[in-house]
């Protein structure tokens, strides 16, 4: 028990001497490495004598990882001591005993806390399995094949006859002094360095030999001779070799991946696709983040549009990088993004297009265009023409469009709408991934109220669509909310909500599929089903 609890305490106060120590989390030597160390450990002999004494021995400990496979390493140990125990279970061994150690020439021999010792000298032939090798804290096993030489304190003080052999143990020879047996273990590795490591290890020595303590018993017949043992458990500390400075081949040393907490077999940390070196010497963005400035466009997308990656906002108009690439398809470096005069930021908030010096195409540059995003006229200011201005136009004796009960008037068009037709009009917006309706899109909507108004029988389902950019489950949400804008608009202009219904289809049914801006902006729409 004595035994087993320094085995633990060692054990306990390596794992808590580790919460101390600042030190790279992975990459504890490079490959095909080697390790030397010196060991000293407790010996424990186990046979027909097998009691608490422990003896002590001490040696030396190689082993070689593997290049490329450091989970795997070949090695070799050698050590020197001694085995101590004595005779406290003689009785339970009969006159058997005394065959070998006879009172007249052993007057000792039947005391039963005689102790006795045994030199032993091994080497061991191993192959380890070591559990993580790249951490600071390497748990590994080992198993092998060991040469023992082995010198008993009784085989030795026994007289010799006339013809040079051991009177009590004639059949013995000295080649009978080596010993070949398989032997296995376990140890626990705490680098306190990079290069210096302290760690305990056990194993047993599973003998061929039953004279390791000088006595061999005659088994009973029909049995198997019983052979003996050798455990032991030690501490042993080893420095290690052969380093290679750049295992990832990044131009960062070793001792500079310490430095910056870098990965130093992974020549890209972060996995954002820039080099270690890069980021650190040529970008100066953090090696352990994906995206050093937090913006939502990770390095590499920085480095391809050319943008700051420690700054969020690269040319300061007010939008992230992330919002201009991703969102908005603007230059992330020019804060005009199409120099028309009006920052890409105003244009976001006014529903334009940052990249178009006329979003809609009407002639009026965006900056002097009250609705931007709606084709409109000169003399509204880039605004569409609504029946209210059409009544205008009529008072002045200049017709341009005649109202008549059955049709609706938008955007300079008049279409009769049957019971089944479903009528797409132009010109009805939201502002920018909301379902609040744009000022500009009240007077085309008044003009819808107008018309139902007037026509008290027809009911209507508000349909409402949008593209196909962004997440699908967003986009049915966003089509539903403002088909309900609009239906709660009608409300509020006194339809009867009886007569109205919303129905949002997202991005499932697109007018054109070709994918351009252009399409995108027909696919967004508002339409009227005659039900």
């Amino acid at each position: 028990m004595k035994l087993i609890n320094t085995v633990l305490l060692i054990f306990i106060a390596l794992s808590f001497s580790t919460m101390s120590q600042t030190f790279v989390k992975e990459g504890i030597y490079a490959d095909g490495r080697l390790e030397v160390g010196a060991t000293g450990y407790l010996t424990k002999y186990f046979g027909e004598f097998t009691d608490n004494n422990v003896g002590y021995a001490g040696g030396f400990f190689t082993r070689y990882f593997i290049p490329y496979v450091p989970e795997f390493a070949i090695g070799a140990r050698a050590g020197n001591g001694y085995l101590q125990y004595n005779r406290r279970y003689i009785n339970r061994l009969g006159e058997d005993f005394y065959r070998q150690f006879p009172r007249e020439y052993f007057l000792d021999a039947d005391k039963r806390s005689y102790e006795r010792t045994t030199k032993i000298t091994t080497v061991d032939f191993l192959l380890f399995i070591n559990i993580f090798p790249r951490s600071q804290i390497n748990y590994y096993i080992f198993g092998g094949y060991s040469v023992l030489s082995f010198q008993n304190q009784d085989i030795q003080d026994s007289p010799l006859d006339p013809g040079g052999d051991r009177i009590h143990y004639p059949e013995f020879k000295v080649q009978d002094e080596i010993d070949f047996h398989p032997v296995g273990g376990m140890g626990i590795d705490v680098f306190l360095y990079r290069d210096l490591s302290l760690g305990v290890h056990a194993s047993y020595h599973i003998l061929t030999t039953d004279y390791l303590d000088g006595y061999a018993q005659i088994p009973p017949e029909g049995s198997v001779a019983n052979t003996d043992g050798i455990g032991e458990v030690g501490m042993k500390l080893s420095y290690y070799l052969f380093s290679d400075n750049d295992p990832d081949n990044d131009g960062l040393t070793n001792d500079e991946e310490k430095e910056y907490g870098t990965y130093p077999y992974k020549a890209d940390t972060d996995d954002d696709g820039i080099s270690d070196y890069d980021e650190i010497h040529l970008y100066k963005s953090n090696p352990l983040s994906i995206d050093s400035d937090g913006d939502g466009l990770t390095d590499a997308q920085e480095v391809a549009n050319a943008t700051n990656l420690n700054d969020a906002d690269t040319d300061k108009d007010g939008l992230t990088d992330y919002e201009e690439v991703m969102l908005h398809n603007s230059n992330p470096n020019i804060a005009d993004s199409d120099r028309d005069g009006m920052p890409d930021i105003a244009e976001i908030k006014a529903g334009s297009d940052p990249m178009k010096g006329d979003t809609d195409g009407d002639g009026i540059p965006d900056i002097d265009d009250k609705c931007p995003s709606v084709f409109g006229i000169k003399i509204l200011q880039g605004c569409p023409q609504t029946e209210a201005f059409v009544k205008e136009i009529e008072k002045r004796d200049t017709v341009f469009v005649k109202s008549k009960p059955d049709t609706v008037i938008i955007v300079q068009e008049i279409e009769k709408i049957k019971k089944g037709e479903t009528y797409k009009p132009k010109g009805i917006h939201f502002l920018t991934g909301s379902a609040e309706i744009r000022v500009e899109s009240e007077l085309i909507l008044d003009d819808i109220a107008n018309w139902l108004e007037r026509e008290k029988d027809i009911k209507i389902e508000i349909q409402g669509h949008t593209d196909q950019e962004g997440n699908e489950d967003v986009n049915m949400r966003l089509s539903i909310d403002r088909a309900e804008a609009v239906m709660f608009y009608l409300i509020k202009k006194g339809i009867s909500p009886t007569r109205l219904q919303a129905k949002g289809f997202g991005e499932s049914k697109p007018l054109d599929t070709s994918g351009t801006k252009k399409a995108m902006a027909k696919n967004r729409r508002i339409e009227f089903k005659i039900i």
